[in-house]
């Protein structure tokens, strides 16, 4: 796919799930109302992405494994 496919695509994306990291910050092309599910790894934890999903109007959910 080529960038512009790419953006289009996430524009379009009701649900961004991804486990944590640089690929989540994607979310920067979806629209307000949409959700973004972050998993995490056990014993790890850092706000970044909920913080960034919050000040451009998408809603986060945290799945946390318990390991």
């Amino acid at each position: 796919m080529t960038i512009d496919q790419r953006v289009k695509q996430l524009t379009k994306t009701d649900v961004f799930f991804g486990v944590f990291g640089t690929g989540l910050a994607n979310m920067l092309f979806l629209t307000k109302d949409s959700y973004l599910i972050e998993a995490y790894p056990p014993f790890w934890f850092w706000s970044c992405y909920q913080r960034m999903a919050k000040s451009i109007g998408v809603k986060s959910i945290v799945l946390k494994s318990r390991g």
